[in-house]
């Protein structure tokens, strides 16, 4: 072997000697150093599912039903509809609301005061200001008035409806007219009457200190 290929030979053999020397450095390094690289990718690994699992979702539009506060609601009608009333009107009033709500089988007054054609409350009045009302409404609520209106649905105030020769335009007078004698002036006066009020059930509550002039009760 000349000289030339005995120094390629051997330049050959370094070059495989160091590399396997460092192949074999490379398995020595990975065997002292395995545990403290498996503790770290595990370590990484949990962060990064805690990570994915706490990610918030964006989110989701949410439809808020408007809450429905039952006592204001009944004193708002109490003081659209009674105002005018004693109190015995004033409850007979409540009453119907509680009667219609038992009826219905629901526990939301504005179910009751909107439904049918024949309630149309204006409840927009602030109960805060008529602590009389919302108190009358939680013992209605609360069953502590006796039901004496013999379970009425159903009141409408002659008082509040057009009289015979008055615009009667978004009431309904259906019902025709009916003669009822003003108590102020002592006079008799052609009132018109809602056109349920000829198919219901008329209760007469004079006895318990309802003025017919100014409420009439009727039940379904």
């Amino acid at each position: 072997m000349d000289s030339t290929n005995k120094s390629t030979v051997e330049s050959t053999n370094e070059s495989i000697g160091t590399s396997t020397k460092q192949a074999f450095g490379s398995s020595a390094w990975l065997r002292r150093n395995f545990l403290p690289l498996a503790i770290a990718l595990l370590t990484f690994a949990v962060i990064l599912v805690d990570s994915y699992q706490n990610v918030k979702e964006l989110p989701k539009k949410v439809v808020v039903e408007p809450v429905v506060n039952n006592e204001q609601i009944l004193a708002r009608v109490l003081i659209s509809e009674a105002s005018i009333g004693n109190k015995s009107e004033r409850q007979a009033v409540g009453l119907t609301v509680i009667n219609r709500m038992k009826k219905a089988g629901s526990k939301n007054v504005q179910e009751v005061v909107k439904a049918g054609n024949f309630y149309h409350y204006a409840i927009d009045q602030d109960p805060t200001l008529y602590p009389e009302y919302a108190e009358l409404a939680k013992q209605l609520l609360a069953g502590k008035v006796r039901d004496f209106t013999g379970g009425a649905t159903h009141f409408y105030s002659p008082y509040s409806m057009p009289k015979k020769g008055e615009k009667n335009h978004g009431f309904d007078c259906e019902g025709g007219f009916v003669r009822y004698t003003n108590p102020e002036t002592n006079k008799p006066v052609l009132i018109c009457t809602p056109s349920w009020s000829k198919t219901l059930r008329y209760i007469d509550l004079a006895h318990a200190g309802i003025r017919p002039y100014y409420f009439e009760f009727f039940a379904e």
